[in-house]
């Protein structure tokens, strides 16, 4: 990640299965695994610093606050190569379960591709990671 770091922690929501690095939103207060593919519709609040605790409610939860002004380390589906992608076009994120985020090929709200290229990988390969920024529509935009 590039930019400043804001890590809050929250009450984890009951049930939570999530791993270090899942995306998740703040549901009633409570942290919990975001799971979707439109995170327009949903926004993410952050990125889980920690695993979840599981059936532990209300577990304080350090979490990495998303902000639009923050560049993302993320990952492409498996299939996909960085530069398939459009540099400065919003793409739609997907995480159906834990573990298993990705930036889809679908355009739409949720992250802008800043770089299709990483640290040390030339994009050019299937699920060779890129940069991105989280659009305004994408974050949940949470004070601090």
């Amino acid at each position: 990640m590039k930019g400043k770091t804001n890590i809050r922690a929250y009450p984890e929501k009951n049930s939570q299965a999530f791993e270090a690095g899942d995306l998740v939103m703040l549901s009633s207060g409570q942290v919990a695994l975001w799971t979707g593919t439109d995170i327009a519709a949903a926004g993410v609040a952050g990125v889980a610093c920690a695993d979840g605790a599981n059936n532990t409610a209300n577990a304080n939860t350090p979490i990495y606050v998303i902000t639009p002004t923050q560049e993302w380390r993320a990952f492409p589906a498996t299939t996909k190569k960085p530069t398939s992608f459009t540099v400065g076009v919003d793409f739609k994120v997907a995480q159906a379960s834990a573990g298993a985020g990705y930036v889809g090929t679908a355009a739409g709200a949720g992250a802008v591709v800043v770089s299709v290229k990483a640290k040390g990988e030339d994009g050019a390969t299937a699920g060779d990671p890129m940069i991105i920024r989280f659009s305004n529509a994408g974050c949940q935009l949470l004070e601090g």
